[in-house]
């Protein structure tokens, strides 16, 4: 299962990545993510094992972004614990490829994949000072479901400010 859109192609998570994936996502990708670089290529081939059994099970699709014309990696991107009732966004971008609108527009792929899997709603969490990933999460209709923002501390020690959006899926064209 691939998903086209205008410049990019999302491509299922295989180890064909696992050495993109290690060296692009560092402390700084990281600043608003739960989620901790790993330390060696081990931990990251231990995320794309993790991540093909939950593709199996269904439950979780994570995908590597590549540029349409090149294929050059570019992020992840992953709709988690799709058979619950939060089914979950989380994406990254490449720090060379950030302020592009490429999350945005990896998100939209994603929203069309929830819709074709029909779900009605999917959530989103961003720290509130990642404004780049806050403006995706409303361009997309999001709602906030707290008006407070929730203290999270890493596994790393560093301290989000989680903002939870709601995007109802039938409201977006």
């Amino acid at each position: 299962m691939e998903i086209n859109t205008n410049r990019l192609k999302l491509i299922p998570i295989s180890y064909k990545f696992e050495e993109d994936i290690f060296n692009n996502f560092t402390p700084e990708i990281t600043t608003y993510l739960i989620s901790t670089p790993a330390k060696n290529i081990q931990k990251t081939r231990h995320m794309i094992s993790k991540a093909l059994k939950n593709w199996e099970n269904q439950t979780d699709y994570v995908f590597a972004i590549t540029l349409k014309d090149t294929e050059e990696f570019i992020g992840i991107v992953g709709i988690h614990a799709i058979k619950s009732d939060r089914p979950i966004l989380g994406i990254w971008i490449k720090t060379s490829f950030q302020g592009n609108h490429y999350g945005q527009e990896t998100i939209g792929g994603i929203i069309d994949l929830a819709k074709t899997l029909k779900l009605s709603k999917i959530f989103y969490s961003v720290d509130k000072r990642n404004i780049a990933s806050e403006k995706i999460a409303v361009f997309y209709n999001g709602h906030k479901l707290l008006s407070e923002s929730k203290e999270t501390i890493t596994t790393d020690n560093r301290l989000l400010l989680l903002e939870t959006y709601e995007i109802i899926l039938n409201s977006i064209k």
